[in-house]
């Protein structure tokens, strides 16, 4: 598994793109942690956190990346990350049905450069 965080100057990135991909990669991560913790035995404190943490995701910098990949706002190095991400998050597809959470939008807005 490759470290998927970076660390940005503020002039690199200046609409915060790189944190909110940093964010949207541990929260995936924590999904498949309580997944799997789940499998062992069930920890609703646990998934309901991780609910919390999902939604906000969704609701706010999912669709916040999703706009600026939309509008052709990041940088080379952020859309290759937002596409991996979108990548990620399909894969998660199953892991936020076992757990009742809602998947992304799908296709939220992000495009594919060539």
């Amino acid at each position: 598994m490759t470290d998927r965080t970076t660390v940005h100057a503020d002039n690199q990135d200046p609409l915060g793109a790189s944190a909110d991909l940093d964010l949207a990669f541990a929260q995936v991560a924590v999904l498949r942690a309580v997944s799997e913790a789940e499998d062992r035995g069930h920890d609703e404190a646990r998934v309901y956190d991780a609910s919390i943490r999902w939604g906000a995701l969704v609701a706010g910098r999912l669709h916040r990346l999703a706009l600026l990949s939309g509008r052709d706002a990041l940088g080379d190095a952020e859309q290759a990350r937002y596409e991996e991400l979108e990548d990620e998050l399909r894969a998660l597809g199953p892991v936020l049905d076992r757990l009742g959470l809602p998947r992304p939008p799908s296709g939220s807005g992000g495009r594919h450069r060539s």
